[in-house]
């Protein structure tokens, strides 16, 4: 039966072109790696070096054993790292609710920084409105939550004021909105206007939301944007969906009368979480890479 060590050594003499370098890089004798190489081939029956040249070279058969080597050694540090996170009592998965009109990119960056030191905690995001999650998050359906600001937050649960989302004002290029320097308020009234219908129905947005004699909607973000590329309507869209589409040339940002200095339109974040819970490491972790995003007052 071979050993993780005869492993160890074949790999690390291959890659670093000598039993001696080797034997340096790991801390051992160069017999001592030579050992381990001898025995290896003694327990496989084959003959995985050639060492008839200055250095030792694999054979076709060192080079599958090799490549099967290195196969078992990252399997064997997975799984050794996958029981150290479950002795420091890591979570086995989180679940996040998301509101419908959150942008998934606004936590995206979080989401990738608690992936790389979570590897083994696995994530589960689901979409609601913004009065669902709260009651998913108080019936323990949901570890946290992030919603756009629709008011009064029931007592049953903790949040924090996060960075706002903003909006931008976007048409098609193919728009007549798109040529003109500032858009009226009586053109943009009489221009179709494409809406998230949580998005009205949102107490708070839902006052600035609607604006146009014409209101079309969609229940995703995504699908709004995609009617405004098809040059459908207008919308007011969050900026980490915009943007990559203004870059890629099929949404177009516009100017209005009713603000000329094009101050954007921001929309509060609450992190909701439950008050009393334990929270795993995981869980902790993610909620202070978004208490990152958290408004100083």
């Amino acid at each position: 039966m071979y050993h993780l060590d005869q492993l160890i050594a074949l790999v690390t003499a291959v890659e670093a072109g000598s039993f001696s370098a080797a034997g340096r890089q790991l801390g051992k004798g160069h017999s001592t790696i030579s050992t381990s190489i001898n025995n290896f081939e003694l327990t496989l029956d084959v003959q995985l070096f050639d060492r008839s040249q200055k250095y030792p070279v694999l054979t076709p058969i060192g080079e599958q054993i090799y490549a099967q080597a290195k196969l078992i050694l990252r399997q064997n540090e997975r799984m050794m790292a996958f029981s150290a996170s479950k002795a420091k009592f890591e979570e086995e998965s989180l679940e996040i609710g998301l509101d419908t009109i959150m942008p998934f990119g606004y936590f995206e960056v979080e989401l990738e920084k608690l992936a790389a030191e979570y590897p083994h905690t696995e994530i589960h995001v689901s979409r609601s409105r913004g009065d669902s999650l709260q009651h998913q998050l108080v019936s323990g359906e949901l570890d946290l939550a992030i919603q756009l600001n629709r008011g009064a937050v029931t007592e049953s649960v903790d949040f924090v004021d996060l960075q706002p989302v903003i909006f931008d004002c976007v048409c098609s290029p193919d728009s007549e909105l798109a040529d003109m320097t500032v858009v009226d308020s009586e053109t943009l009234m009489m221009t179709r206007q494409i809406c998230s219908r949580d998005m009205l129905e949102n107490p708070l947005t839902g006052i600035k939301a609607k604006f146009s004699n014409e209101i079309w909607t969609a229940a995703d973000m995504h699908d709004v944007a995609r009617m405004v590329e098809q040059d459908l309507g207008w919308a007011y869209l969050p900026r980490e969906i915009t943007q990559e589409r203004v870059a890629m040339g099929t949404l177009s940002n516009f100017i209005t009368d009713y603000n000329p200095d094009n101050i954007p339109a921001r929309c509060e974040v609450d992190l909701l979480t439950a008050p009393g819970k334990v929270n795993g490491p995981a869980l902790s972790r993610f909620i202070d890479l978004l208490r990152g995003k958290s408004v100083t007052k």
